[in-house]
């Protein structure tokens, strides 16, 4: 890595944040940030549409195989925001 890269990425730059993100005052919690050489960015969870397979049947790595395009696919996406967002999807596959 370049010295004017590695010098950059010093400590000195990423404090900024950390030091609101602890302020009495932020509301912010539980968030992921991308943070170096001046940049900083809050990074958020994108879910592909998947596949969802029945448990009660079960599954094969044939049949991901067979599903892997819409498992990957990014097309249509959605953001969970939380665990509970993010669970949704399995809760509604245990109940289908």
């Amino acid at each position: 890595m370049p010295k004017e890269m590695v010098d950059a990425l010093r400590p000195e730059f990423v404090m900024p944040l950390v030091l609101k993100l602890c302020d009495e005052n932020s509301r912010e919690t539980g968030g992921l940030y991308e943070v170096g050489a001046g940049f900083i960015a809050k990074l958020r969870w994108e879910r592909s549409k998947g596949k969802s397979f029945s448990v009660t049947d079960g599954f094969s790595p044939e049949d991901i195989n067979a599903a892997w395009a819409d498992i990957t696919d990014f097309t249509d996406t959605d953001h969970p925001a939380t665990l509970a967002e993010s669970n949704l999807a399995i809760i509604r596959n245990l109940k289908s």
